[in-house]
């Protein structure tokens, strides 16, 4: 049962705490960690201690310190939580966690190192990418959780069940999915917009591709001044292009089917051209935090990024808007956590323990609160606390239904598939690329895509 004065008391301390762009104060943390979550015990209390190794992005790990202490607090001398402990000097980007979880999780249990430290980079808790979830699942890397979370499931946003399933739905095998991820925060790709440039109602936002190049096309921007930014790089750009993709009605995968050397997706591929072409959107490659820092220097009219940039707007909060992209269907994105299957029962009844913790409606508010990112309990968009200081969580409610989101595609291969339409997508957007030459660079695209998911040996990246 939850602690019957938690949202008095952290609602009464949020008043008195001055906010910043991004993070809450510790204060707000040093209260919340004295406050109890009532698990369901699993270990002795003779027992020796377990501790559980766990990694997450290097952006993420101040916010995590806050829920792993507390646990820590509670389960003191029975389990115990390190975070981020392999011994490395290299930023601990998305991409470098995944792999180093996937040396960790194809290591046998017998060889499987139980020390946090050194290069082994032993993990216990696997904090997973949704785009993560079928590779790890189908190589039978995570242990099932079914049986360990069937009353918690209720509680959260079915799309995100769904997706800490695998197979998925009416695969061809007809496999039952199996539950592998509980969801911790979820995604979906947002438009951001500066209402002194933009300089009419909210009623005319763009809500489709065209509208948005005719909007612009209408504002007497300055020469520093961008129409619409986007990321250009790495998977922050398949995100942003599946959403124009959609916008287009045209498709990724479907069934084993590829559809990016269709007329539609080709449309959507040399929409984009055409912004860069027209100045709209820059030319040169960038990544979110630049797109982010442009954006907020008030640079740029609309910006494509995730509910989680909002935090870093606070500051000018009163001239930025947010609204659904353009189309209607933001990219599902989001993280989640699942356990190695590659470790002892005991560790894996630890960490059960500590997963129901992590995901607990307490933990989500907190980390929501600070990271301003978006939860996976559904009645937490409506949380007095959380509506306090981003007013614009229930408007997000709307948008990560499942009808207002469009999916990746949820392949064992995705890493592969999606490092080819990286690399395509950056061809075509290359300025010395001719109109002309697009055509035929998707529809590559679409031939090595549908080859690498028949024989993974064929995956040209």
């Amino acid at each position: 049962m939850k602690n019957p004065n938690f949202l008095n008391q952290l609602s009464g301390l949020l008043q008195r705490i001055r906010p910043r762009p991004h993070k809450l104060t510790v204060p707000l943390f040093t209260v919340a960690l004295g406050l109890s979550v009532t698990l369901y015990a699993c270990q002795s209390s003779a027992q020796k201690e377990i501790t559980l190794c766990f990694a997450v992005p290097d952006g993420e790990i101040e916010d995590w310190e806050h829920l792993t202490k507390k646990f820590n607090h509670d389960n003191e001398g029975k389990i115990k939580i390190e975070l981020n402990q392999k011994s490395t000097t290299e930023k601990l980007t998305p991409e470098q966690l995944k792999y180093n979880y996937s040396n960790s999780l194809k290591r046998s249990e017998k060889t499987k190192n139980t020390n946090c430290n050194g290069k082994d980079g032993h993990y216990d808790l696997v904090y997973t990418d949704i785009i993560w979830l079928p590779e790890f699942a189908h190589k039978k890397y995570l242990l099932p959780l079914d049986d360990y979370f069937k009353e918690e499931e209720q509680y959260f946003l079915n799309t995100e069940i769904e997706h800490g399933k695998y197979p998925p739905k009416n695969n061809s095998n007809q496999t039952s999915p199996k539950l592998y991820r509980i969801p911790f925060r979820t995604d979906v790709g947002v438009l951001y917009y500066n209402k002194r440039l933009l300089g009419i109602g909210k009623e005319k936002v763009p809500t489709t591709p065209e509208n948005l190049i005719e909007t612009v096309g209408t504002l007497n921007l300055e020469k520093h001044h961008y129409g619409y930014l986007w990321q250009a790089n790495e998977e922050g750009l398949v995100a942003m292009f599946v959403e124009v993709l959609h916008a287009h009605g045209g498709f990724w995968v479907d069934n084993g089917k590829a559809g990016l050397g269709e007329p539609k997706a080709i449309k959507a591929v040399k929409f984009l051209k055409q912004t860069m072409a027209d100045k709209i959107s820059r030319s040169d490659f960038q990544d979110e935090q630049e797109a982010i820092k442009s954006f907020k220097e008030s640079n740029a009219v609309f910006l494509r990024n995730w509910p989680a940039a909002w935090a870093e707007f606070q500051d000018i909060k009163d001239r930025v808007g947010i609204a659904p992209v353009p189309g209607g269907k933001g990219c599902h994105g989001g993280w989640g956590l699942a356990i190695a299957k590659n470790i002892g029962k005991k560790r894996q009844e630890a960490a059960i323990k500590a997963v129901k913790f992590l995901t607990s409606r307490e933990s989500q508010l907190l980390f929501t609160l600070s990271h301003g990112s978006v939860p996976t309990r559904e009645d937490l968009f409506f949380d007095p606390l959380i509506v306090s200081r981003y007013s614009h969580y229930p408007k997000l409610f709307n948008m990560v239904k499942l009808h207002k989101r469009v999916s990746r595609p949820r392949l064992a291969r995705y890493e592969k598939v999606s490092k080819i339409l990286q690399k395509s997508l950056q061809k075509a957007f290359d300025t010395k690329t001719k109109d002309d030459d697009v055509e035929g660079i998707m529809k590559k695209a679409s031939e090595d895509t549908e080859k690498c998911l028949k024989d993974e040996k064929k995956c040209t990246v």
